[in-house]
């Protein structure tokens, strides 16, 4: 009687066939271990950056109705405000005050904050000062590009008024 030798039963291709056989759980492996990372460094990232409460936030809200009356919105009272970024890498905010029938608006007040969407516990007060009839100028705070939120209170005609606005700072000083 002769045995044939199979070719399973060579060593050397059993030996190729399970390092074969290795290849494709490594990869799957890898790919779970490579979405396992991606996944650490979302929620770190996520939970890194402290949230930002805005101060006194429930009793501004309860009190939201009389503040409006107060300090309405700056449309309701016919002024027009025109923002750009000012000098060198934009290292001022300009606030032109205009009436609806283009007069300016001067002697005016301007209280503010800013802060980068992305960074909200980072407020940065704005302290503006007129620097020609109904413009008003403030150092900006920073050079971070993005997405800023500009609160204003203007105090003119012996009238106060609110304004919130988002402007983006495109590129950096």
């Amino acid at each position: 009687m002769i045995i044939r030798r199979s070719v399973t039963m060579d060593p050397e291709v059993r030996r190729a066939q399970r390092k074969a056989g290795r290849k494709w759980p490594m990869i799957v492996i890898g790919l779970l271990l490579f979405n396992v990372g991606v996944c650490f460094t979302t929620v770190f990232a996520a939970v890194s950056n402290p949230p930002a409460v805005e101060s006194d936030y429930y009793q501004r809200a309860v009190d939201w109705d009389a503040a409006r009356a107060a300090s309405p919105d700056i449309s309701k009272r016919g002024w027009n405000v025109e923002t750009s970024f000012v000098g060198p890498q934009a290292a001022r905010i300009r606030i032109a005050l205009t009436g609806d029938d283009e007069t300016v608006i001067d002697g005016a007040v301007l209280r503010g904050v800013a802060f980068h969407q992305a960074f909200a516990t980072d407020r940065r007060d704005l302290a503006f000062t007129e620097t020609a009839p109904g413009v008003y100028e403030s150092p900006w705070p920073t050079n971070l590009p993005g997405f800023w939120e500009v609160r204003l209170v203007i105090d003119a005609d012996a009238v106060s008024a609110s304004m919130t606005r988002t402007i983006e700072l495109i590129g950096s000083r």
